[in-house]
């Protein structure tokens, strides 16, 4: 058909195939990590909430009919140049019969009990092309901008560089449950539970680290942010409607200690996109043999300052909640989210009353050398 490029055509299908089993493989993983506890990591029993992971791959499986067709139309747009739309809906259009000829193959004849409501199944199973024209006008708004920009600048925008960045994106979601599952796993059989918050950290900056490089900052803030979000859904889907246990609890603190046990690093590893405040120096790895005397001494005084102060409020607040009448399976691991913060946050004034000069002398050391790592 004329303005139909054969290779635009291929081309987008072969990115929509690649886009399908890239957004699968992460549902996958995200099934399996999410059906695991902790007790199941020593004798694995995947999928142990059968209905939780059919509406997880559900999910999935709907973003994955919603997204392939979208990256036909995109790339077979940016590759057609002409005829832009045409060819963005006849990419999708083929990544549809290949989905349809794919289901007609492996069906078995016996009725299934449908997962979605019937309107949306039809609308993610018939409406490629549709799809596949919200991909095309992305491929027309990106080909108008490049068409303003001077010649020797349009190759900075070229679709390599999209495609690249994508694919990295939807690599480190996987690769990053797989290290969380490994570290995870590894901490159980060795009986080190309580270390299990380094799964976490590990997670975070592998993730990082595959993300795209000048997209890492927010790549962090994304792999620090979810395991914190997915446990804290649960304690509180649970806290409101009833079946809350305190392992539940504890899982959430873990969680919320290995995201912040991953930002320290994530400043050493990748200095000048993850700043730590001046104040904060003491918390920071970075460059530990170069520290000064002045600093060394002043961290054990600010992480012994902390300690003490954490102690005393998780005492307290544990104390005070289970007089109001809280299960102190349940006060413990609500102190200790209490207590930690305030504690190490108290402990700076604290210490710079105990030894002025030592933290002054300590703060002007510490901040020539976070002058000297920044990037020049």
């Amino acid at each position: 058909m004329r303005g139909i490029s054969a290779k635009a055509v291929l081309i987008g299908a072969a990115a929509s195939i690649a886009i399908a089993a890239l957004v699968g493989l992460l549902g996958v993983l995200l099934a399996l990590i999410t059906s695991f506890s902790l007790e199941d990591l020593a004798h694995p029993t995947p999928f142990r909430e059968i209905p939780a992971v059919v509406v997880e791959l559900t999910a999935v499986s709907a973003l994955t009919l919603i997204l392939a067709p979208i990256g036909a139309g995109y790339v077979a747009g940016r590759i057609s140049s002409t005829h832009v739309f045409i060819n963005a809906a006849t990419a999708a259009g083929a990544w549809t019969f290949l989905m349809m000829l794919t289901a007609l193959l492996v069906a078995d004849g016996a009725d299934q009990e449908p997962t979605m409501p019937l309107a949306l199944n039809w609308l993610l199973s018939y409406g490629g092309p549709a799809f596949g024209l919200v991909g095309g006008h992305f491929a027309n708004v990106r080909l108008l901008q490049l068409a303003a920009l001077p010649i020797e600048q349009r190759t900075v925008f070229s679709l390599k560089s999209p495609l690249i960045a994508t694919a990295r994106w939807m690599l480190a979601f996987p690769i990053a449950t797989v290290a969380y599952v490994i570290v995870l796993k590894v901490m159980v059989w060795i009986g080190a539970i309580i270390l299990s918050s380094a799964a976490v950290t590990v997670s975070v900056l592998v993730g990082t680290a595959v993300a795209p490089s000048k997209q890492r900052r927010a790549a962090g803030i994304v792999f620090m942010v979810i395991p914190v979000l997915i446990p804290a859904e649960e304690v509180i889907r649970r806290a409101l409607f009833g079946g809350l246990e305190h392992i539940q609890v504890y899982f959430l603190i873990i969680n919320m200690i290995g995201a912040a046990m991953a930002y320290p690093f994530l400043h050493q590893i990748f200095p000048g996109i993850f700043n730590i405040s001046q104040k904060w120096w003491w918390l920071a790895p970075a460059h530990y043999t170069d520290w000064t005397s002045d600093e060394r001494n002043a961290r054990r005084g600010l992480a012994l300052t902390g300690s003490v102060v954490a102690i005393f409020l998780f005492v307290a607040v544990a104390k005070l909640l289970e007089l109001i009448g809280v299960d102190a399976h349940y006060a413990a691991p609500f102190a200790a989210m209490i207590a930690v913060p305030l504690g190490f946050g108290a402990a700076r004034p604290i210490y710079a009353e105990l030894r002025p000069q030592e933290m002054r002398q300590a703060d002007a050391n510490a901040a020539m050398r976070l002058r000297q790592d920044q990037p020049i």
